[in-house]
């Protein structure tokens, strides 16, 4: 019973993430979209990387570096999904 309980709540907790995450770039979106900026997009912004790395999100070579690395993220994450999962 333990183990079910803590899978639903892992499972809940993934769910979430998700959610929010969806909600997120929908808002982005419609900000987006009203302010006709499409550097809203910007990954190393969403993720605040400046906070590492000042002026990291700024600039157009950073919004094509973000876009590239998004693809490259995109597709590695497409090419390890199994194939079962991607008939889905």
């Amino acid at each position: 019973m333990k183990h079910l309980l803590q899978s639903r709540i892992s499972r809940s907790l993934g769910v979430l993430l998700l959610l929010s995450a969806a909600i997120h770039l929908v808002l982005l979106a419609i900000h987006s979209l009203a302010t006709l900026n499409l550097k809203a997009f910007n990954l190393f912004d969403i993720l605040d990387l400046d906070l590492f790395f000042p002026d990291i999100a700024k600039g157009t070579a950073s919004f094509t570096l973000s876009t590239v690395v998004t693809l490259v993220l995109l597709w590695v994450i497409w090419s390890l999904t199994p194939k079962s999962a991607k008939k889905a």
